[in-house]
């Protein structure tokens, strides 16, 4: 798994991401690697790309095919829609993936367009192009000029619970104990109503009503159904009674960078403190896009002659 963030401020995008890569083989991870890059810029547009799940399709990785992208590119860099770029690196990466083979794996492309093609936006945009298991879409997550906030990808469990106090695994726990609530529920009516001299013959039983009726979600979040069970959840999310309003409309470039390292270290604390196999660690990397100095590294590991010795 892998943890990654990328958050739009009005000073810039900041992306922040791990560099541990777990190893399976049509099972549980059997190895870990450490140093594995998910964070890095695409050519020299005003642009960054983060990946989440395979780090390779084929025998090239992603990190290379973005490479390749960036310097194959033939859009100017001067006047470029990078809603259109992300579109573009989609067909691209799909183009190295073999047939009936589509992995499971986001690119996160966040940063700014240019020139003409920039429709008058002054402020950033994030994409994601998204496989999953199938052949690439393209999400669109920021791209209303105004419009300010934070998208993570990989493990988001312990994000989730920082800003909303809820997260997906705990929703799905609610859903599948509803029923054992509403038979204590039913049960405790019929009781009552005996008690009260009604006659309701032995073996009477009202069938669980659908959650619009029965709907233990409404305690704790005021949200509307959405079109899909995956909007569902994220509108039970962000209709939280009690979620953290972060303000990311007002943050700088230094409070975002500080933003974004607190909540990866969120997901490093559970994959380190916690009874699992890490999917999340090793060092952090850290970048910020803005239109004045384009991507730019601010935390990243160097190579270092090692301190292990074989004897």
């Amino acid at each position: 798994m892998t943890i990654n963030v990328a958050l739009k401020c009005p000073d810039g995008i900041v992306l922040c991401a791990d560099s541990l890569v777990t190893i399976s083989v049509g099972g549980p991870p059997i190895s870990i690697i450490p140093y594995y890059a998910k964070l890095f810029p695409i050519g020299k547009y005003l642009a960054g790309a983060m990946l989440n799940g395979a780090g390779s399709v084929g025998s090239r990785t992603i990190e290379d095919l973005v490479g390749e992208f960036g310097q194959t590119y033939h859009t100017p860099i001067d006047d470029y829609s990078l809603q259109q770029l992300a579109q573009d690196l989609g067909h691209f990466v799909q183009g190295f993936i073999a047939s009936g083979a589509d992995p499971l794996l986001e690119i996160i492309v966040a940063g700014y367009s240019a020139g003409a093609a920039a429709g008058g936006r002054r402020f950033g945009e994030i994409y994601s192009v998204l496989w999953e298991n199938a052949p690439w879409r393209l999400r669109v997550l920021y791209a209303t000029d105004t419009e300010f906030g934070t998208h993570y990808g990989g493990q988001p469990q312990a994000l989730d619970r920082f800003r909303y106090g809820i997260d997906d695994w705990i929703i799905a726990d609610m859903l599948t104990r509803r029923q054992a609530l509403f038979t204590q529920v039913h049960d405790y009516m019929l009781e009552q109503l005996r008690a009260r001299g009604i006659i309701i013959p032995p073996g009477t039983t009202v069938p669980m009503p659908g959650l619009t009726q029965f709907d233990v979600i409404r305690l704790v979040s005021d949200y509307v159904l959405g079109p899909t069970p995956g909007q569902t959840v994220k509108n039970i999310k962000e209709g939280m009674l009690q979620r953290f309003e972060t303000m990311e409309r007002f943050f700088s470039l230094q409070v975002a960078v500080d933003y974004c390292t607190f909540l990866a270290s969120c997901a490093y604390a559970v994959n380190n403190f916690t009874f699992q196999i890490p999917g999340v660690g090793s060092e952090m990397r850290v970048a910020t896009v803005t239109k004045e100095q384009g991507f730019q590294f601010h935390k990243v590991w160097t190579v270092t002659p090692s301190d292990i010795r074989i004897p």
